[in-house]
């Protein structure tokens, strides 16, 4: 009897051989749906370009100034190392921090609403790059722009959903560096960002608002205070700048995308 019952608990050859093939089946199975998962992600970005939008644009910027960094380099003997080193770590951690901000905007740009990703301005649209200003076009004394004036009453203007209010008192301030030309170029490129970000803002809430999605007004404001809060970067970069700037080097000047912001 013993013997008998052992051998009715050994499996049979044929069950352990089913078996066998069901884990291969399933190894497959889930090959199959990761490599579906993947090719679904991948698909979808090259279908919607908005997905990544900042990511692309950012490490296009770095790529740019990765490149023309040795030429700077040379015009300048070396001065500008520091400089061109400085701008991109300062991409870098753009990079890094944004991706939570970013992620949030792909519910949205699913639906079809393009937010963080009209506000982005092409690098292909850059001044055409000179070695240096002639004379009269060189910037003689540095313009005390007060960043910190201006990210105070915005961040008021930007809480109380007053949005015609921040771009026409991002405007004026826009027009103040009008007066200092050929500086304070990363400064007036945040600017100008932030001016077209506003500019766009109450189209994508719109847009939302016709889909029954929720109001992107929170999401709008954070992208907003990011890059209000790099001016405090910038404005130093820009300070850093300034010496090869008066000397006609125009480092960061031509390095940054024209804005369509008005």
């Amino acid at each position: 009897m013993m013997v008998e019952n052992r051998i009715r608990l050994i499996p049979s050859l044929g069950f352990l051989t089913f078996i066998k093939k069901q884990k291969k089946m399933l190894k497959k199975i889930i090959i199959f749906l990761l490599i579906t998962l993947i090719s679904g992600q991948v698909f979808a970005e090259i279908e919607n370009p908005c997905f990544n939008a900042i990511q692309k644009h950012i490490s296009e910027a770095i790529k740019h100034n990765e490149n023309v960094s040795a030429l700077y380099s040379q015009l300048s003997n070396g001065e500008s190392n520091r400089l061109s080193f400085n701008l991109i770590s300062m991409e870098k951690a753009s990079s890094f921090l944004i991706k939570s901000i970013e992620l949030k905007s792909r519910f949205y740009q699913i639906k079809g609403v393009n937010l963080l990703c009209d506000e982005l301005a092409s690098m292909n649209n850059l001044p055409v790059f000179q070695n240096y200003l002639t004379n009269e076009k060189r910037p003689n004394q540095f313009y005390k722009y007060d960043f910190k004036n201006y990210n105070k009453n915005l961040k008021l203007f930007i809480q109380n959903d007053q949005m015609d209010e921040a771009y026409q008192f991002t405007a004026d301030e826009l027009q103040k560096l009008d007066e200092a030309p050929n500086q304070l170029c990363l400064t007036r490129h945040f600017l100008e960002s932030i001016a077209r970000t506003i500019k766009l803002s109450q189209g994508h809430r719109n847009e939302a608002l016709k889909l029954g999605l929720p109001d992107p007004l929170k999401l709008i404001q954070k992208f907003i205070k990011f890059q209000s809060n790099g001016l405090i970067v910038t404005h130093l970069l820009d300070l850093q700048a300034f010496p090869l700037q008066k000397k006609g080097l125009m480092i960061y000047c031509q390095d940054v995308p024209v804005i369509d912001w008005k």
